[in-house]
């Protein structure tokens, strides 16, 4: 393992600030985009509040494509959605790959954890987000324009990258002359080609959702009655694990081939530092996608995680929110959600004990209970990659792995250069290692097996299995004591039940059709 030169922070901090003020000033992004076309789309830049108000709760027409687009509706209750790996993980040396996949997973939890600022007149909303591994497309616009994005359960906001002003710095998989262009393979959403894009008013339930109490000058305040408000929504800034997205909230056509749902509110983002793609969020929040399709249920089944480029999907299944009769899921284990703060507006579970190679940790009970203050608790997470524990539960983990892989030597030069620990060498072949369990309210475990536990590397002379979990050593605050990335849910059938609040879950081959 070689050193390698990393830029400084504080210069990678100062450009993305200067390209931030170009980004701001150069063109105000969209909005002057839209201002030099005025005359073009003019009918379309606001419509009356209740067709806004009305799209926004929630519209799932049933309507079979018959078989005519990727996204497939299986008869009137339910669409399924091709759910891939993530492929654009820089970096093509697996040291460094792993390395920046923990350090990522690390700032992701960090962020969930941190506790937002007091609600206050602010310019930008600020939300703590990260990127994953698994992909879907989702089509917006009219005619629709077909834009891959991250899934995530931990984010509540969908964006897409937008404009053809659009602008990444380092988000290219590969070394590139110029660091500030976007991959040339990103798909980018253009609001211009869309005959039903409109923009959001201050008055939008999405703009409030996101802006928190800030007001629009030509506007009554966010919190009193308001109509015919016409003030464009303010620009939003999300910050997440990884970097940082800046942009304007728009709506548009949402497209499942033929299942059409107006007025679905999305991001558009023309500038982001770092984030290789947009998000598809499906979070607890109201501009998330189950809460603006009004979904009963979402399942999906995520595939081993190899990290290399694969063809190869899994379903992710949206059911609508009609009252009819629910269909039992064979073989599931569920437990209930749990009612977390609102601060922290994630998929809370019970998690009631932690087990090591099949024997309980002690000591960490106080830890992982759910507080009334949002310390402590456990949250599912499909776009964190690695699992988050807190120090005082993952010192007792590891003391227990550490007695069980007692017969293994510590590999402490790959703990430094990849950021796990910790690490054994172990045989090629047969090598035996504790694996984690996690006993959930309802009387059900998840055991996981030892690939959803360690992360194996191949060298020329051993194999280094490493436990794929993170800590914050103590630094990062109150928030959620574990967060169940999803490298401990791949080859798991997972099920967000929205209707009954639990969650479900089975081991499954998720490669098998």
């Amino acid at each position: 393992m070689k050193n390698r030169k990393k830029m400084s922070s504080s210069f990678i901090l100062l450009l993305f600030l200067f390209l931030l003020s170009i980004s701001f000033t150069s063109a105000e992004d969209i909005n002057d985009i839209l201002k030099d076309t005025k005359n073009e789309i003019a009918e379309v830049l606001h419509d009356n509040s209740k067709e806004f108000s009305d799209g926004f709760r929630g519209v799932f027409r049933q309507v079979d494509d018959g078989g005519k687009h990727k996204s497939r509706s299986k008869g009137p209750k339910e669409i399924v959605i091709p759910l891939e790996k993530f492929r654009k993980i820089p970096f093509a040396d697996i040291w460094e790959r792993l390395g920046h996949i923990a350090k990522v997973s690390l700032s992701r939890a960090n962020r969930l954890k941190h506790k937002p600022k007091d609600e206050t007149v602010n310019a930008t909303g600020v939300f703590p987000k990260s990127y994953g591994e698994y992909s879907i497309s989702l089509s917006f616009g009219t005619p629709p324009q077909t834009i891959p994005l991250i899934m995530d359960t931990g984010s509540e906001i969908v964006w897409v990258p937008c404009t053809k002003q659009y602008t990444c710095i380092f988000c290219n998989s590969t070394p590139v002359a110029n660091p500030l262009s976007a991959p040339d393979n990103m798909k980018k959403y253009e609001p211009l080609d869309s005959e039903s894009f409109r923009q959001t008013t201050c008055d939008h339930p999405g703009c409030t959702y996101i802006q928190g109490r800030f007001t629009c000058k030509s506007c009554k305040p966010t919190n009193s009655t308001s109509s015919n408000c016409l003030e464009v929504c303010p620009r939003y800034a999300l910050e997440y694990g990884s970097g940082v997205t800046n942009g304007t909230l728009l709506s548009d056509t949402l497209t499942f081939g033929e299942v059409k749902i107006p007025y679905f509110v999305f991001g558009c983002s023309n500038f982001t530092f770092h984030i290789p793609a947009g998000i598809a969020g499906f979070g607890r929040g109201i501009s998330s996608i189950p809460a603006q399709l009004g979904l009963r249920k979402f399942s999906y089944c995520l595939l081993s995680k190899t990290f290399n480029d694969t063809a190869k999907s899994s379903p992710l299944v949206l059911y609508d929110g009609s009252d009819s009769e629910d269909e039992d899921t064979d073989g599931i284990s569920r437990t209930p959600f749990l009612q977390g703060p609102r601060k922290f507006p994630y998929y809370y579970i019970g998690l009631q004990e932690i087990t090591v190679g099949g024997k309980k940790v002690h000591d960490v009970d106080e830890f992982i209970t759910l507080h009334p203050d949002g310390s402590g608790g456990t949250i599912i997470d499909s776009g964190a990659t690695f699992s988050f524990m807190g120090k005082q539960v993952y010192d007792k983990v590891v003391q227990e792995i550490d007695s069980q892989a007692a017969d293994y030597k510590r590999a402490a030069n790959v703990e430094k250069d990849v950021h796990l620990s910790p690490c054994y060498e172990v045989p090629k072949e047969n090598a035996s290692l504790p694996t984690l369990g996690f006993h959930f309210r309802g009387g059900v475990k998840m055991d996981l097996p030892v690939m959803n536990t360690f992360w194996f590397i191949d060298t020329n002379e051993t194999t280094v299995a490493c436990l794929a979990v993170v800590t914050d050593r103590g630094k990062g605050g109150g928030g959620p004591a574990v967060i169940l990335g999803n490298f401990q849910q791949q080859n798991y059938y997972v099920e967000y039940d929205l209707k009954h609040e639990h969650l479900g879950f089975r081991t499954q081959d998720c490669s098998e059709d």
